[in-house]
């Protein structure tokens, strides 16, 4: 049975990808149904549904973005983290409004690595700000990760005065059509708290034992994943090296991100998901101990499992 799994996932094909669909689906409801209130409204399953199609999408971008930028191919490993490490984040998609960060921060993460490919720096960079700070409004932990479209620009671009304008104008742009959208719809305007939030200094606070579970998960894909990204800067040609240190400091800033009192365990996975799923994918994927690879992969498995049970 694990040696059809690994060889499964060890394949990039369509239905690799409609059974990892599958298995977010599954995961989604699993946990609609464990926390949904009957009788059902039609609010309430509009919003629903809303969230299963956003969660969806990011998954789609994430695929998409780690074949169109070479991040990743020939296997389905990182696809497979992606779906299980979902389970961590899917409690607060339904509880909140963080899934509307996450699509905007993965929107804003593929214009960012736009850069790498862009004969338009500017506009790549005014997109990928624009998109970012809007997320932010959603998880404002989020505005951490605008460093990094400093870091990936002196990276993959040679410095010109243009790249550090373009910031200014995309947070003016988001911040005049947040105000101009809650003017025409509310009829009232946006206080500045709702842009720049209070930050008072605290670490994330563990309350119950799946927190406590959550983050020993992250901190045990975060080794994984910081061992794989120094392997490649060893070793892999000067592209990836680059892509590397990017996700390096995209998961430093997410760290960072959660040493603040409106941090959370869902949005610290929301931050750093995709550079650890990518480089815990290239891992399992490149490690040559067929046996204990299996191992690895059912271990996974299990704490995804293990965590939607203990958290309801």
């Amino acid at each position: 049975m694990t040696d059809m799994i690994a060889n499964f996932f060890k394949q990039s094909k369509p239905i690799v990808f409609v059974v990892l669909v599958f298995l977010l689906s599954f995961f989604f409801f699993i946990e609609v149904f464990q926390n949904i209130n009957f009788p059902l409204s039609w609010t309430t399953i509009g919003d629903v549904a809303l969230k299963y199609i956003l969660l969806i999408s990011c998954y789609v971008l994430f695929d998409y973005a780690i074949k169109q930028f070479e991040i990743q191919k020939g296997h389905s490993f990182g696809g497979l983290f992606f779906v299980l490490f979902s389970v961590f984040l899917i409690p607060e998609v339904l509880d909140g409004y963080i899934v509307y960060a996450f699509i905007l921060f993965f929107i804003g993460l593929l214009r960012l690595l736009g850069l790498t490919r862009s004969a338009r720096p500017t506009l790549a960079i005014f997109e990928a700000v624009f998109f970012l700070y809007l997320a932010s409004l959603f998880y404002h932990p989020l505005l951490f990760v605008l460093v990094l479209v400093l870091v990936v620009t002196l990276v993959f671009v040679k410095a010109n005065w243009r790249y550090f304008i373009a910031p200014i104008l995309a947070v003016s742009a988001a911040v005049i059509l947040t105000q101009l959208f809650n003017l025409i719809w509310y009829d009232k305007a946006l206080q500045l708290d709702f842009f720049w939030p209070e930050w008072e200094f605290q670490a994330i606070g563990f309350y119950t034992i799946s927190q406590i579970f959550s983050f020993a998960v992250w901190c045990l894909s975060v080794l994984i994943f910081v061992f794989q990204a120094f392997n490649v800067l060893q070793k892999r040609a000067l592209y990836h090296q680059k892509l590397t240190t990017c996700f390096l400091y995209l998961a430093l800033l997410g760290f960072i991100s959660s040493w603040f009192s409106i941090s959370s365990f869902g949005g610290l996975w929301l931050i750093s998901i995709m550079p650890i799923c990518v480089y815990l994918g290239d891992f399992i994927f490149r490690f040559r101990k067929k046996k204990l690879k299996e191992v690895l992969l059912w271990v996974f498995i299990v704490f995804a499992v293990v965590f939607s049970l203990i958290q309801n």
